[in-house]
């Protein structure tokens, strides 16, 4: 009896730490907008991270990224043109804001959902 106890113990205790894992890419999906001033317009970014390592940035027009996340570093990728470039970011998540910053910018995001 004991040791029936003991192991259902070791499960529920296993499962709950699981649970309150999340894993890196977990920390970035969903949908995420930018804000900024610029010569006195404002400009409105949203980023959109699938589960799935895809997104979607919208600005006046919608571009198509892949993701990928090593350690604390993202990695976005898109394709215009037939070109493809990346942008490496150090990225770090606080509650409902999303810092992105690499050698020429920081970008602040928003969780919208």
């Amino acid at each position: 009896m004991k040791r029936a106890f003991a192991i259902i113990l070791v499960v529920v205790m296993t499962t709950a730490m699981l649970s309150s894992c999340t894993l890196p890419w977990q920390s970035v999906v969903g949908t995420w907008k930018h804000e900024e001033t610029i010569l006195g317009v404002v400009t409105k970014t949203t980023y959109v991270f699938n589960e799935d390592g895809t997104g979607t940035m919208t600005l006046v027009l919608d571009f198509d990224f892949t993701y990928t996340i090593d350690g604390n570093q993202l990695t976005i990728t898109t394709t215009t043109l037939g070109i493809e470039s990346s942008e490496v970011y150090t990225y770090k998540r606080s509650g409902s804001t999303l810092t992105l910053t690499n050698d020429s910018e920081t970008i602040t995001l928003e969780k919208v959902s």
